[in-house]
């Protein structure tokens, strides 16, 4: 059960971060959005967009301790014998979709290690105040960004991955484990 937790929070998590990711490109879409949007407003997208990591811890001992103590033998039902044979790889699956995210939003975190005014972010963000240090109205700013075909790309990129493991991997592997924890309760009310 702990792994649907954990599953539900990732996805709401990694929501937030593409309908922010998301809001990005369609701004860099409209010249009238792109001139009305304040570097305040940049900032805030930014830092929405960059303040989560997105990792899926999974809780696997027992059904580890099934599967390697030769225990899926003594299971009658064939579907969730079945199921939990084949759970490794679906587990598998979604670490490596999971790694193609973490690695898109690493490109993107580079890319504005390189190109992103942190101060003009920190000072539009209220962040001196807590920082100490003096806020500078005559910064670069960072709506500069969004005539970034790199930065564009990747940002496509971590919303493509996104969405694939968040519509496909992460809905999938969901059903499957709710599924699994059904035929199990039901097995065991077959028993008692």
């Amino acid at each position: 059960m702990s792994n649907l937790k954990s599953l539900a929070i990732e996805k709401e998590e990694l929501s937030l971060k593409l309908d922010n990711a998301i809001t990005l490109p369609n701004i860099m879409n409209s010249d009238r959005l792109m001139n009305n949007l304040s570097e305040t407003d940049m900032s805030q997208l930014i830092f929405e967009f960059q303040k989560t990591d997105s990792i899926l811890f999974y809780e696997n001992e027992a059904l580890n301790q099934i599967i390697y103590s030769g225990g899926l033998k003594e299971i009658k039902n064939n579907r969730i014998g079945a199921l939990l044979a084949s759970w490794e790889g679906k587990e598998n699956l979604v670490r490596l979709q999971e790694v193609q995210v973490a690695e898109a939003q690493k490109n993107l975190e580079s890319y504005l290690y390189q190109n992103c005014d942190f101060k003009n972010l920190a000072d539009n963000l209220i962040y001196y105040k807590i920082t100490g240090v003096d806020s500078v109205d005559s910064r670069k700013g960072n709506t500069n960004l969004l005539y970034s075909k790199e930065y564009e790309n990747y940002i496509f990129q971590f919303v493509a991955y996104g969405s694939s493991i968040k519509e496909s991997e992460y809905l999938d592997f969901e059903n499957e484990k709710q599924s699994l924890i059904t035929l199990i309760d039901q097995e065991l009310n077959n028993i008692n």
